[in-house]
């Protein structure tokens, strides 16, 4: 028994015809005759009752069918699962800081994925000095990091996205009955901010209390936005986010604008890249993210959509 064989049964069977079972199969229909009567005797079955005029299915040939539909479909997998080993997948090598997945960055996955199903995508997520030294130790292929970019010899990069910081209140909380809150009151507030102020507008955020000699109340210090988000809906305090994190917010928190800042900070984010080093699917990627900012003029525009929510 072979495929070949099981292949030209189907055939006859979903045709009911010789002749135009022998036409799909692009062979003549004696062989193709005889090569079913073959195999009826191998199995020691009828697998059609024949007429002058039609052909039909037996019981046994119905459930030969069904069978050897379900044997094609597994050939033709491992086939393909084989050449997949064979040939390894394309991939693009993408790092991330975290504030990229409030928007752009996963904007950018669905749309490269929909236009390139067959390429991998390896994402890593870590700080922008690390993903800027994998960019130029080839590790990387793309990297998203905080604007400015420091030492950036080597490494092209274009601004894919700006925010600015808000400030975030339970929404049960007298605070949220107002629309915007100045610095002044936000430092009485119980804060829950990162450790070590790690994140870039974090840190241009509690700069700007110092210039205005206010002294934040951290309460809590937690490694992850999302953590600080959900602790804020719990009622624990307050945190500044990027305006852009809105979209991904629970509802039990609402965002405040900022105002009596000393300058209004705005965060750029950037994505970066060494053009020596990319080429294929990366270099697509880049192309894509570049014409995907270029038709989502709000992306840079982070006074575009300033609605509190």
């Amino acid at each position: 028994m072979d495929l070949r064989k099981i292949r030209q049964f189907v055939a006859v069977a979903e045709e009911l015809h010789f002749g135009r079972a022998a036409e799909r199969l692009k062979m003549a229909q004696p062989p193709l005759s005889q090569a079913i009567r073959r195999l009826e005797v191998e199995l020691g079955v009828a697998l059609f009752d024949r007429t002058n005029r039609s052909v039909a299915l037996t019981e046994a040939g119905r459930i030969y069918l069904a069978e050897s539909r379900r044997t094609i479909a597994q050939a033709d997998l491992a086939c393909t699962l084989a050449q997949r080993a064979g040939v390894p997948m394309p991939e693009v090598r993408i790092g991330f800081i975290n504030s990229a997945l409030n928007r752009i960055l996963p904007e950018l996955i669905v749309k490269f994925r929909g236009a390139q199903p067959d390429v991998k995508l390896d994402l890593s997520e870590s700080s922008s000095v690390g993903q800027l030294e994998q960019v130029r130790a080839g590790q990387l292929d793309v990297a998203f990091v905080s604007t400015p970019i420091a030492n950036d010899a080597g490494v092209e990069w274009t601004t894919v996205e700006r925010s600015f910081p808000m400030a975030v209140v339970p929404a049960d909380s007298p605070l949220a009955e107002m629309d915007v809150i100045d610095f002044a009151e936000l430092a009485k507030q119980p804060l829950i901010l990162p450790p070590d102020r790690y994140v870039s507008y974090f840190a241009d955020a509690l700069a700007m209390f110092s210039a205005i000699g206010a002294l934040p109340h951290v309460t809590q210090e937690v490694g992850r936005l999302g953590t600080a988000l959900r602790l804020v809906g719990a009622g624990l305090g307050c945190t500044i986010m990027l305006q852009s994190a809105r979209a991904s917010a629970p509802r039990n928190v609402k965002f405040l604008k900022i105002e009596n800042a000393p300058v209004r900070q705005r965060w750029e984010l950037s994505m970066a890249w060494e053009p020596r080093h990319l080429a294929g699917a990366a270099s697509r990627f880049v192309e894509m993210a570049k014409a995907h900012v270029a038709e989502t003029p709000e992306l840079l525009d982070p006074d575009h959509d300033d609605s509190t929510g």
